[in-house]
């Protein structure tokens, strides 16, 4: 392609920098001549700053008398034919911008007419908004006048007491917004919610509280009961009282706590917990003079506790007998203190009758192991469970079931039920495994059976 040289002379030759500086302006003012490819002018820039850069080494280098004849020379940049627009491509942009100019120029002629059809508008809608304004104003101050009339019809008022972080009693100013929340949110239920919980923050400590909604109309107003509380906080009010009761905590010193710290269950509930607990089971002193409790009915318990059996497992056959076993061990709780359990179990449970779960207590004395404690303790429950024996099947709903029992405990209690000891047991093994003559084996009832040291005595009849 056939070049077109653009001659740039270099004027200032002390300083290289603005020499450069000075071909990139004359580039510009030749850009509007390039194409418009984006590559091409690239192209371009990027000879264009070879030249420049080779320019300002010469500078650089040279010194003295060269350095004067170095300012006068000229170098050439060429720019080939097809790099830059023709003649006729900027002729048409000339004329198309010309057309635009006249076009600008025509329809805004009368700028001053319009400007002013413009003012015009602007203060007929000033006017409109001014009217508006003050219509809005008067339907709000109408709107404030009727709430405050509700107000006082329904004594709904705005609150003016002290705020959440400042009051001392925030328990009873929580519930108070809580209300007014409820209050405020009524239109929940119309679109299939129901409110439950609530996060609330306070602003000047940061402390966060949830807060839950009542689950059933005017539980708020008339004080909330255990009964109407979801199990969440039931099971934390349960684990209050278990604490209350294992470390010996009176209800008042709790209820001076629920008045200090705020986010604890309050002491009414834990005492309505505390009752429906005692309603589930009946206890009793034992008999005689020591210290411990015992259930009011033994076949009541057993009953409840086979009837469970038998709703979790349906496939038992009530042909089959249900196997009881009574125990009773002692532990020495501290070094002046020993105490006695009596339980039953049921032994179709098996893994479960060598575990707490598996096993009701029935009765617990604070005494030392003894045939004398055993009787004045646990008499009237050994007459009882005789006439269980006696029976054999329990009867609830017209159903019958068959039950077979089974005595199991340390070998010291057994003995200490038959009122013998260790030489009289021996005496009465030989009796047992025959021993002794048979006469004095038929005057028996109960057959003893040894395993790993303990020992299970089955009633027969």
């Amino acid at each position: 392609m056939k070049g077109i040289p653009f001659g740039i002379r270099l004027f200032v030759g002390s300083i290289p920098e603005i020499n450069l500086f000075l071909v990139l302006i004359t580039f510009k003012s030749y850009s509007q001549f390039c194409h418009d490819d984006e590559s091409i002018r690239s192209e371009i820039s990027v000879n264009l700053s070879k030249l420049a850069g080779t320019v300002v080494q010469l500078f650089r280098k040279t010194k003295g008398r060269a350095r004067k004849d170095l300012d006068e020379r000229i170098k050439k940049f060429h720019v080939c034919e097809g790099q830059v627009k023709s003649v006729r491509e900027v002729h048409e942009e000339m004329e198309s911008m010309r057309d635009e100019l006249n076009e600008w120029k025509a329809k805004h002629k009368d700028l001053e007419e319009e400007t002013k059809e413009i003012y015009e508008q602007l203060s007929v809608s000033l006017t409109d908004s001014k009217r508006v304004i003050g219509e809005v104003q008067k339907s709000n101050r109408e709107l404030e006048h009727y709430i405050a009339v509700l107000e006082e019809a329904t004594g709904f008022s705005t609150y003016k007491g002290k705020q959440v972080s400042e009051a001392k009693q925030k328990a009873r100013t929580l519930r108070c917004f809580l209300s007014r929340a409820e209050t405020a949110l009524w239109f929940s239920k119309s679109f299939g919610l129901e409110l439950d919980s609530l996060n609330v923050k306070e602003l000047d400590t940061g402390g966060i509280h949830n807060l839950h909604f009542s689950q059933e109309s005017g539980q708020n107003a008339a004080g909330s009961k255990y009964s109407n509380l979801p199990e969440q906080d039931k099971e934390k009010i349960e684990q209050i009282l278990f604490l209350l009761d294992k470390f010996c905590v009176g209800d008042a010193f709790y209820h001076e706590l629920t008045m200090t710290f705020d986010g604890l269950p309050r002491s009414y509930l834990v005492e309505q917990c505390r009752d429906d607990l005692n309603k589930m089971c009946h206890i009793d002193p034992p008999q005689g003079k020591h210290i411990g409790a015992k259930v009011s009915s033994v076949g009541d318990l057993l009953k409840e506790h086979v009837q469970h059996y038998l709703q979790q497992n349906p496939s038992f056959s009530t042909d089959d007998k249900i196997q009881i076993k009574v125990n009773g061990d002692g532990a020495r709780m501290t070094r002046n203190s020993n105490f006695i359990f009596l339980s039953f179990s049921i032994l179709q449970s098996e893994q479960s009758v060598m575990s707490a779960k598996g096993n009701r207590t029935i009765a617990v004395v604070s005494a030392s192991e003894g045939y004398q404690t055993l009787k004045e303790s646990f008499g009237g429950i050994f007459e009882e469970i005789n006439q269980l024996v006696a029976s054999g099947k329990l009867v609830f709903h017209e159903k019958v079931v068959n039950t077979e029992f089974f005595l199991g405990g340390s070998r010291f209690q057994s003995l200490g039920a038959a009122q013998l000891n260790d030489l009289s047991a021996r005496v009465f093994l030989d009796i047992i495994f025959g021993k002794v003559n048979k006469a004095a084996e038929s005057s028996l009832r109960l057959k003893l059976y040894l395993d790993g040291g303990k020992t299970d005595i089955k009633w027969r009849k």
